[in-house]
C-alpha cells in the first residue's frame, strides 16, 4: 500500500483571532479519531487515523487507500441503500464495492485459466471479522460519543452489529479477544452508556439523538457533499438533499378543516349574542 498523508490544521493557524479559534475549537462533535480493522486492504491490524477534531486533508497516491478510509466513514453515518461507495475517487467501478467485499478484502482478479473464467481475489475468508470505529468529542459540552460497527458471517449470512457509547471505545479495548461473537455482545453490554442495535436505523436514531443531528437529511446531504465537485442547479439540490418532504396537500386539508371549526365557533357566539 502506498503511503498517505492526513494534514491537520495547526493551532498557529487560529491564533490570529483568540475568540475564533474557541469558538472553532468548541463548535459541536468533531472526529477524534477513525480506527478500521480487516476494512479492505487495510489487513490484519488496527489502522488508526487521528484528526484530533480539526480540519484535515487526506491525501496520497492512487491506491493508497484514500477512498477506503472515506468509505469506511460515510458506513458509519449513512444508511447502505443512501451511500456511495468509491465515488470520491471518481472511479467507474463504484459498484463493485460494498461492505461485503471491504470485509473479505477484495484486492484484485485473477483468471482462471480452467473455467475460462475471472475470479475475485480476497485477504479475509467467512471466519475473519472487520470493525469500523469513530470517536467524536464536543468540547464544548464536555461529551463523548463513539460509533461502531462490527461485520462477520453467521452460518453463511453476511450480518452487521451497530453499537453507539457515550464514551470512548478503541478496537484493540473493546472489539478484540473473544472467540465468538456473541461473546463480543456479552462484553459490549457490560460497558456502561453503551448500546447495541441490530439494525442500522435504530442505531441512525440513537447517535443522531446524542449527537443534535435533528434531520435525517444532514446525513443524506453529507454523502451528497462527499465527492461533489459541482452543483448543476441549485435549487433542485436543495429540494433534493436539504428540504424535509412536506406534504402540502395534507396540511392544506387540516387547515381548512381547523378554519371551518374556527368560523363555526365564531357564528355561534355572534349567534348568542343576538
Amino acid at each position: 500500500m502506498s503511503p498517505m498523508t492526513i494534514v491537520s490544521e495547526e493551532n498557529d493557524l487560529l491564533n490570529k483571532d483568540k475568540n475564533i479559534s474557541k469558538r472553532l475549537k468548541l463548535s459541536g462533535f468533531r472526529l477524534e479519531d477513525l480506527e478500521v480493522f480487516n476494512w479492505g486492504t487495510f489487513h490484519g491490524k488496527v489502522w488508526k487515523m487521528e484528526p484530533h477534531r480539526a480540519t484535515s486533508l487526506l491525501c496520497g497516491a492512487n491506491g493508497s487507500g484514500k477512498s477506503t478510509l472515506v468509505d469506511a466513514f460515510l458506513t458509519l453515518l449513512v444508511p447502505s441503500q443512501k451511500r456511495n461507495y468509491n465515488v470520491a475517487s471518481g472511479g467507474e467501478k463504484k459498484r463493485e464495492r460494498d461492505e461485503k467485499s471491504y470485509m473479505l478484502g477484495a484486492y484484485g482478479k485473477k483468471r482462471d485459466e480452467e473455467q475460462n473464467i475471472s475470479k475475485i481475489e480476497y485477504l479475509r475468508g467467512k471466519n475473519d471479522y472487520s470493525v469500523l470505529l469513530a470517536y467524536f468529542y464536543n468540547e464544548n459540552l464536555d461529551k463523548e460519543v463513539t460509533l461502531a460497527q462490527v461485520f462477520y458471517f453467521q452460518n453463511d449470512v453476511f450480518r452487521r452489529l451497530y453499537v453507539v457509547a457515550e464514551t470512548h471505545l478503541t478496537v484493540q479495548k473493546d472489539f478484540s479477544d473473544f472467540a465468538h461473537m456473541k461473546d463480543l455482545k456479552k462484553q459490549l453490554k457490560q460497558i456502561p452508556l453503551l448500546d447495541v442495535f441490530e439494525q442500522f436505523g435504530e442505531y441512525n436514531a440513537r447517535f443522531r439523538k446524542l449527537m443534535g443531528i435533528r434531520s435525517e437529511k444532514a446525513m443524506d446531504l453529507f454523502n451528497q457533499t462527499v465527492a461533489i465537485k459541482e452543483i448543476g442547479n441549485l435549487n433542485d439540490f436543495i429540494r433534493k438533499h436539504m428540504l424535509e418532504k412536506v406534504d402540502a396537500i395534507e396540511r392544506m386539508n387540516t387547515l381548512r378543516v381547523n378554519f371551518n371549526n374556527l368560523d363555526k365557533a365564531h357564528q355561534a357566539i355572534v349567534k348568542a349574542k343576538h
